[in-house]
């Protein structure tokens, strides 16, 4: 243990007072293995309080009294974890560059970042760690887009001269020095590059809650807490919605297989969830199943179209040139689906319809009704209980795919279908 190495990450429910700081400040001290940190901006205190990050945008986007005012309420909220931690930190001068940065159209991702950037100064001078700027190490291109290597090259530079660190999380710097934000949940991912970089032996995510639940404890009671669970098995479920890590955020650890350890800030000692490469065999079973609305599924019907890779090579070619991209394929011999974004085709209909006749001839082209997707993760071979378990609730699947390879089962059902189709198979195949 005395060798190992650890990236930390605590999200705004961890960091969002001087409590939950000093608690925060106390895990870390209880494992000198604890080595690189990063910390989201501080989150909701109570029910019906704003993230500061929320408030950060609301401020960008005002005027007059109203961005003063806003400025102001963020302001105080910083000064009160300062005085209460009795830190030597001002943020002063930095809310005055905010102005500044007002006045002159730094960008609305720079407003954004500053949450993090204040409460990463404050952490690190309250546990004693280097403060290193996010804008050092997380880089992006003239596009916007981000570029694993480089910043896998400038963050192990940054971190080079600190044995402990921490790092804001959610930002990075493009070309010239613009900063540039992840989308939200992005600190998750500069967690995982910390980890990635210094070639760290685990990286901790610490949250509000004790790893990472089965199912939507909204939709199902008590669901379990998932003890193991694959890197590809959990992108799956953070894709499909369950949103206790940023499903981009294992892919900074995958090539060097560091696990992932998912533990709650309040209950320190849970065991949590473990993400790793692989389960073993005794691991092995359904482990999670999660579902999200808006999607719509498009059929093509034509004899042997489900035996013609031609033919699905042109239809997929056409979405592809209207930005469309399939979360769900499958087919029969004279039929092919397509589940898609409905936020992605609306407006796109007839184009697609048409492009689909011209070059594939079908003999029918459907667009079905808004429907949900669920994700059967684990579930492997046994699709006859999944069946089992919707037939048993009368729900009909809309569409079906289980050769993705990751040894789960994609289900479509129709949007009002969506919670009683998740009881009913969590019924069946977990619980």
């Amino acid at each position: 243990m005395e060798n190992k190495t650890k990236a930390v990450k605590f999200g705004g429910s961890s960091v969002c007072d001087a409590k939950r700081i000093d608690n925060a400040a106390k895990i870390i001290a209880a494992d000198s293995c604890r080595r690189y940190v990063t910390v989201s901006a501080p989150g909701k205190r109570f029910s019906g309080d704003e993230k500061i990050t929320n408030m950060l945008y609301r401020a960008f986007v005002s005027t007059g009294d109203d961005f003063y005012s806003l400025l102001e309420k963020i302001k105080s909220r910083f000064d009160e974890i300062i005085s209460e931690l009795a830190v030597p930190v001002s943020l002063d001068d930095d809310f005055a560059e905010l102005l500044y940065a007002r006045k002159n159209y730094f960008g609305r991702d720079y407003f954004a970042s500053r949450g993090e950037y204040f409460c990463a100064r404050i952490f690190s001078s309250y546990i004693g760690y280097d403060f290193v700027d996010a804008a050092k190490c997380v880089s992006f291109g003239d596009d916007g887009a981000f570029l694993p290597e480089a910043t896998k090259k400038r963050t192990a530079a940054a971190l080079s001269k600190s044995e402990r660190a921490v790092v804001p999380g959610f930002y990075g710097s493009m070309p010239g020095g613009t900063l540039k934000t992840f989308e939200r949940g992005g600190s998750d991912i500069t967690g995982a590059i910390l980890a990635s970089a210094m070639n760290c032996d685990e990286y901790e995510n610490w949250t509000d809650v004790s790893g990472f639940m089965s199912a939507d404890p909204k939709t199902v009671d008590n669901p379990k807490t998932i003890g193991i669970i694959t890197y590809k098995e959990l992108r799956r479920l953070s894709f499909m919605g369950a949103g206790v890590l940023h499903e981009d955020s294992v892919l900074p650890l995958m090539s060097g297989k560091i696990p992932i350890i998912i533990k709650n800030t309040l209950d320190p000692d849970a065991a949590g969830t473990r993400v790793v490469p692989e389960r073993s065999g005794k691991e092995n079973g359904v482990c999670g199943i999660a579902g999200k609305k808006g999607f719509s599924v498009l059929r093509v019907f034509k004899t042997k179209i489900g035996t013609s890779a031609a033919d699905t090579e042109k239809i997929m070619r056409i979405f592809a040139q209207k930005g469309i991209y399939p979360v769900c394929v499958s087919s029969g011999v004279d039929c092919v689906s397509l589940t898609v974004p409905k936020s992605r085709i609306v407006g796109k209909e007839d184009y697609i319809r048409n492009e689909i006749c011209a070059c594939a001839e079908p003999s029918c082209v459907t667009l079905g009704d808004d429907c949900a997707l669920i994700a059967i993760v684990g579930a492997g071979q046994r699709l006859s209980e999944v069946f089992s378990a919707l037939d048993g609730e009368r729900i009909e699947a809309t569409s079906v795919d289980a050769g993705s390879g990751d040894g789960a089962i994609t289900v479509g059902v129709a949007e009002n279908d969506l919670d009683r189709a998740i009881k009913a198979l969590y019924g069946k195949l977990i619980k």
